[in-house]
């Protein structure tokens, strides 16, 4: 290259600065000095922010500046002092294969300097005739050839000891690597057994939200069931207000039988006078008589209108008394109201039943009168004994209602231990009469330590027993089924405490002449459960249920 072409190539490295005027890049050319010497000639090899590695001509590696402003870009086309190996393509030395390679050069670079120097020997011993200054020249130059030389023998060892060290760092990164692998697989079974017990609790998790929702359904149904108590009992708290109002009527009518009854021992005094005026007087007797005659008829259609008044007041009573069991279905409690006047009309029975046995004593000499008395009489007791009757009746429907009312209030206090009436209540609800049963009331002890516990110990909560037995039906006449006995098997079901009455009660009743078999849990006197198995016939409820018909 001429000097012109050399000045033109360093005037334009003096105006392009590197890191001023022109970004660095891995492989650009630069230059610290105008001069074309070659240790002022390189080429970066890495950048590290402010800094760049530069390897000179020569075969030093330095770091220098941006920030100093020491570097001008040079022409990369020249390739002036600068080895370009096209296999390298100008890589890092930092490469695994760069060290080797760039030994195996500079050993065959020491080679030609060698050979080179033995050559410039040889033509400097045949031509001792050149002039001095080229003999120095040389001298020089083969001096520089040795410095090069020197400073590519400590690129050697450079390069050698980096690539010991690379294998160094290769080593230790190998068994990083294994000792990742194995805390990785000891992470991975450790993430394994976590997802096995998330997905335990998962499970586990669904489970409870399936029981939940199973009590919440519970909760939902008995909710239903009360408010249609509630609403059949406020229908029979009108029901009951109506018979008080009935009860007032029926008060008020005997009330004024009362006073007839009171006018009729007048007459019967007047009768008293006039026989004892007719011993002084046949013929006044026999107007009398005849009076009399009118008389009785005139009380005989008194007694007939007061008898057909009080047989049609026992028949609407009958027949409140019938609607109100009919209507009723033993869910509300008697009125005490009620019960009082019932006793008050018992009294003003007997007061009656007392003034016409006065009247029958003070009537000796009125026989047919007093006959007719006594066959009213009769006539009254008949009818006082079909109220007897009644009442009995009633009073056995106020115990069923009471003890309605008590499951009533354990319905409200505890919906767990919620009694439903397998062949009856539930029936009348919720079933078809289509459904026949088994004649008999299941229950549920309550959760919590109210339930008691059994004669060996063990707790009731949850447990399905027998809680009444309809008479004539399938249980009563199989006599082998007990109060209180405990419900194990509804054939192939298996009643546990997560089951409700409802479940129980579904697979109980069925079509009327099936059968259903059932494994019932008795306590001997050893205090040890027995168990059996007794098969029933359903039947429909209106064969043995006494609200039925």
């Amino acid at each position: 290259m001429s000097e012109e072409e050399g000045s033109r190539v360093e005037m334009q490295c003096r105006r392009l600065i590197v890191g001023l005027d022109i970004e660095p890049s891995i492989g650009s050319r630069v230059s610290t000095s105008v001069g074309s010497s070659r240790q002022n000639h390189g080429t970066i090899v890495s950048i590290d922010g402010d800094r760049v590695k530069v390897c000179w001509d020569g075969g030093n590696i330095d770091n220098r500046k941006l920030s100093s402003h020491e570097l001008s870009a040079v022409d990369a086309s020249e390739k002036i002092y600068f080895r370009t190996r096209d296999h390298l393509k100008q890589t890092v030395l930092t490469d695994k294969t760069t060290p080797n390679d760039i030994a195996l050069e500079l050993i065959q670079d020491l080679e030609d300097a060698e050979n080179r120097a033995s050559q410039l020997r040889v033509a400097s011993a045949s031509h001792s005739y050149r002039k001095t200054e080229e003999t120095v020249t040389l001298q020089e130059r083969i001096r520089d050839l040795e410095r090069e030389l020197e400073d590519k023998e400590e690129l050697l060892l450079r390069a050698r000891e980096e690539l010991k060290e690379e294998k160094e760092k290769q080593q230790e990164l190998l068994t990083k690597v294994k000792g990742a692998q194995t805390s990785r697989k000891g992470l991975e079974e450790q993430l394994e057994a976590e997802m096995e017990s998330a997905v335990r609790m998962r499970a586990k998790w669904e489970e409870e939200k399936k029981k939940r929702s199973r009590q919440e359904e519970r909760v939902e149904e008995c909710m239903a069931i009360k408010t249609e108590l509630d609403k059949t009992c406020n229908d029979q708290k009108k029901l009951i207000r109506e018979l008080n109002l009935q009860i007032d009527d029926e008060k008020h009518k005997y009330k004024l039988l009362a006073q007839q009854q009171q006018k009729m021992l007048q007459d019967v005094e007047a009768l008293k006078n006039e026989r004892d005026l007719a011993l002084a007087s046949s013929t006044e007797l026999e107007i009398k008589l005849r009076n009399m005659t009118s008389e009785k008829n005139s009380l005989d259609e008194k007694y007939n209108s007061i008898k057909i008044s009080m047989e049609k007041e026992v028949r609407n009573l009958r027949q409140s008394l019938l609607k109100f069991e009919t209507e009723n279905h033993a869910l509300q409690a008697v009125n005490e109201e009620s019960t009082i006047m019932i006793k008050k009309y018992k009294e003003q029975i007997s007061l009656l039943e007392l003034r016409i046995s006065e009247l029958f004593d003070s009537s000796i000499t009125m026989k047919k009168k007093i006959e007719e008395i006594q066959t009213l009489e009769m006539r009254i007791k008949v009818i006082t004994e079909q109220y007897k009757m009644e009442l009995s009746a009633h009073d056995a429907l106020k115990s069923e209602v009471l003890t309605l009312r008590t499951n009533m209030v354990e319905l409200q206090t505890h919906f767990v231990g919620l009694v439903m009436l397998v062949d009856w209540c539930k029936a009348n609800f919720h079933l078809s009469e289509e459904m026949g049963g088994v004649g008999m009331i299941v229950g549920k002890y309550p959760q919590g330590g109210s339930a008691g516990r059994y004669p060996d110990g063990s707790d009731r909560a949850g447990h399905i027993y027998v809680l009444r037995i309809f008479p004539d039906g399938p249980a009563d006449l199989s006599r082998k089924i007990e109060l209180n006995d405990r419900i194990h098997l509804v054939d192939d079901l298996v009643v546990d405490d997560d089951h409700s009455i409802e479940d129980v009660f579904r697979h109980i009743r069925g079509k009327p002449g099936t059968q259903v078999t059932l494994t019932l849990g008795r306590f001997n006197s050893s205090n040890t459960e027995d168990r059996f198995r007794v098969t029933l016939t359903r039947r429909p409820r209106s064969s043995y249920h006494p609200d039925s018909h």
